[in-house]
């Protein structure tokens, strides 16, 4: 895709090469950008606000033919740290791992080494005995696209806006908290599912548009607070395990500790403008203001200091069959 077409304020298509050198142009009600965090085109749906305290390096590749945890437990993630950082070790089928080191960005030389990265991933890997032992028998990658030792920094960020009307983004476009927990591909799926059911919503032309996609940004963002605040916490490092339990344990029970009331400021400037009341909008700047919040603050915070998330409801509720918003 090379650019979005505009009709006025609205996007109703896009612009995409067909491999011989022509411009195609294809047009829609709806597009939704799901091309990953290097997306050319959510630049013009919001600002990219970056974590100030999240700043890190991630060196990562894939290798087959590695140890599995013992059943039921095989295909589940395993992590490990070491004294710059920690390790993950992702199954992705029965042969293939997604094996990674998260550091942060002031660790020196990894910037003047990126020549060297494999060497790099691999001085990392022998510092985790674990999983120095699982990849014990495996061998790089070399089938298309995994054959690359990759590098990303400052990967933790949002979007000021997931949508305008005619674009919603989705997945890494929108947001990314950290590859701790997978929290990636939980949102990116929970995201088009929410994005498919508000744009089945505003075709069938039974509730306004804009009321079906501030519940999809509702929900979504209110997804992203969730892992941001409990990666918050986790990455509070040098506790006991006990102390994680009893932390997780009250974030839990209190997190959606109370009610958000309207903004009324939010409403007059709408009815100002003349323009529609979305009843879920107060809501949705409420986190737009608090995930800002949340990113450009460079302190860091302490399990105990991380605070709980508001009770926000939607105004919709899922259809039975769960393909559509009902009010």
């Amino acid at each position: 895709m090379k650019n979005l077409v505009w009709s006025g304020d609205r996007v109703t298509g896009v612009v995409f090469g067909d491999g011989n050198g022509r411009d195609i142009v294809a047009t829609a009600r709806f597009v939704v950008d799901a091309s990953g965090h290097q997306s050319k085109m959510a630049q013009q749906v919001g600002d990219r606000l970056y974590s100030q305290l999240y700043r890190n390096i991630a060196i990562y590749g894939y290798l087959v033919n590695g140890k599995r945890l013992p059943e039921p437990d095989s295909g589940n993630v395993l992590f490990e740290a070491f004294d710059d950082g920690w390790l993950w070790y992702i199954p992705l089928d029965d042969t293939l791992t997604s094996v990674g080191a998260v550091l942060p960005k002031e660790r020196t030389g990894i910037k003047e080494n990126q020549g060297n990265l494999a060497g790099t991933l691999q001085d990392y890997i022998a510092a985790c005995p674990i999983i120095s032992e699982y990849l014990a028998g495996a061998q790089p990658a070399r089938e298309t696209p995994y054959g690359e030792i990759r590098m990303r920094q400052e990967f933790s960020y949002c979007h000021s806006h997931f949508w305008k009307p005619g674009i919603l983004l989705v997945g890494d476009a929108a947001c990314f908290v950290d590859v701790l927990l997978s929290s990636g591909v939980h949102l990116a799926t929970y995201g088009a599912l929410l994005a498919a059911r508000s744009i089945n919503t505003a075709l069938r032309g039974e509730i306004d548009e804009a009321v079906c996609l501030h519940e999809f940004e509702l929900r979504y963002r209110l997804e992203y607070s969730r892992f941001y605040q409990l990666l918050s916490g986790l990455y509070d490092m040098g506790k006991k395990r006990p102390t994680y339990h009893a932390w997780l344990r009250k974030w839990l029970r209190d997190t959606n500790a109370f009610s958000l009331e309207p903004k009324k400021q939010n409403v007059d400037r709408l009815i100002r403008e003349k323009r529609p009341l979305p009843k879920n909008l107060s809501s949705v700047e409420f986190l737009r203001q608090m995930n800002r919040k949340m990113l450009l603050t460079a302190a860091i915070t302490h399990m105990e200091q991380v605070e709980s998330l508001p009770a926000i409801e939607g105004n919709l509720v899922p259809s039975p069959d769960r393909l559509h918003w009902l009010d």
